[in-house]
């Protein structure tokens, strides 16, 4: 069993990984601002700021520090592989553009990997937004998702905790690794309390119960044929099945209602 010590000493370990990647994410902002004033400089040639642009260039590879040298040096911090281009590609717009591109597509691609490799991460892993006919097909790691446009505060948050494992489930203790804790279910006792046996199994609560009816309830109505035969298909693998409730844009506010109400039985 964990002493209070070495619980202290992994939440710290967790928040110290979250603060890294947000603060790799705001080291990609600085060179992909600055990579795009450096086009405009470049695809306007007559300025005078052009020439003094250039000059830093000669400078920075002559072996003189400047503000080439912190940009290249701020290429190189990323916490994903980019190539720093050579003074002629610095003095190129193609190939500026394509630094530009490996700087901001190379930060979704970091992101995806770190939600992939995460085993708390499951129902967002694989998540795609809606290309120009409405299907869900487009793979986008930095959105704006769906269930961050929900009104409602409260079934807001709850979802959120629910789909970045940051819920009070008891699964969650698995983190810090307890010896011997299987992590039961709090009202049946029988098997980890995992969120898809919260949601979609167990029965001992009769309040639980009762919301998870309503929940199948407006769930049901609002699915089309199609989306109802996929959820029947799944109706022996009940994490699949609460992934793909999860994944729907139409079903977010009543997923989020229900993981709402969750969070508040968990409370009491």
């Amino acid at each position: 069993m964990l002493i209070k010590s070495d619980i202290a000493d992994t939440h710290q370990k967790v928040f110290k990984e979250a603060n890294n990647a947000h603060a790799a994410l705001l080291r990609t902002h600085l060179p992909s601002k600055n990579v795009r004033n450096i086009l405009y400089l470049l695809r306007n040639p007559a300025l005078l700021a052009f020439a003094a642009y250039r000059e830093l260039v000669s400078l920075d590879f002559a072996g003189h520090r400047t503000w080439v040298s912190r940009l290249r040096e701020a290429i190189k911090a990323l916490p994903y592989a980019v190539a720093v281009p050579d003074p002629d590609g610095l003095l190129s717009v193609g190939r500026m553009e394509e630094l530009l591109e490996e700087i901001n597509g190379g930060v979704g691609r970091w992101l995806q990997g770190l939600v992939d490799a995460s085993t708390d991460l499951y129902f967002i892993q694989g998540r795609r937004e809606p290309d120009a006919r409405g299907e869900l097909t487009v793979a986008a790691p930095v959105a704006l998702r769906q269930y961050l446009r929900i009104s409602h505060p409260g079934y807001r948050r709850a979802l959120t905790r629910v789909l970045l494992g940051e819920h009070k489930y008891a699964v969650r203790r698995r983190r810090w690794r307890q010896a011997g804790d299987q992590c039961l279910c709090r009202f049946c006792g029988r098997v980890t309390e995992t969120v898809e046996h919260l949601w979609l199994v167990c029965g001992r609560s009769e309040t639980l119960s009762a919301d998870r009816r309503r929940f199948m309830v407006d769930i049901w109505k609002a699915a089309s044929f199609e989306e109802r035969a996929e959820l029947q298909s799944l109706n022996d693998d009940a994490k699949a099945q609460l992934k793909v409730i999860l994944s729907s844009r139409r079903w977010v506010t009543i997923a989020a209602r229900f993981a709402y109400e969750i969070e508040r039985l968990l409370k009491d």
